[in-house]
């Protein structure tokens, strides 16, 4: 299993990709803590299916969730953001098939969606001041 040299660096950068999507940032706020909550409670595959329920707003999760796993279990076909079997089949197959990935992807997964929804709330503060 191929190892990301700062896991911490690259949940900041993918949340950062996800913040720049030019999303309300109540919205992305709302998503990132509905997400987290599944992933945390549920697991990634759920998590996953979560925002493939959300439609197109959530496009940019799926996205940049799944580019966030590659590194860590490279997928034999490349899955899609705008079409959930291929993502939810590279899930399974390539990353829920070795226990250790899967654990290490869904703690990627929460501190991703932890700075998303605090990067949200500072953006939300900035545009309307107190």
């Amino acid at each position: 299993m191929p190892q990301l040299a700062n896991l911490d660096l690259e949940a900041m950068r993918c949340a950062g990709r996800i913040l720049k999507d030019k999303q309300d940032p109540n919205e992305v706020e709302k998503l990132a803590t509905k997400g987290l909550g599944v992933v945390v409670e549920q697991g990634i595959y759920a998590g996953l299916l979560f925002f493939y329920s959300k439609g197109a707003v959530a496009r940019v999760f799926v996205r940049e969730l799944l580019a966030l796993a590659k590194p860590l279990a490279p997928p034999t076909s490349e899955p899609e953001a705008n079409v959930p079997l291929p993502g939810l089949s590279y899930l399974s197959e390539c990353v829920c098939a070795d226990l250790p990935t899967t654990l290490l992807v869904k703690t990627l997964w929460e501190q991703t969606l932890t700075y998303v929804r605090y990067g949200a709330k500072a953006m939300e503060k900035a545009e309307h001041p107190e």
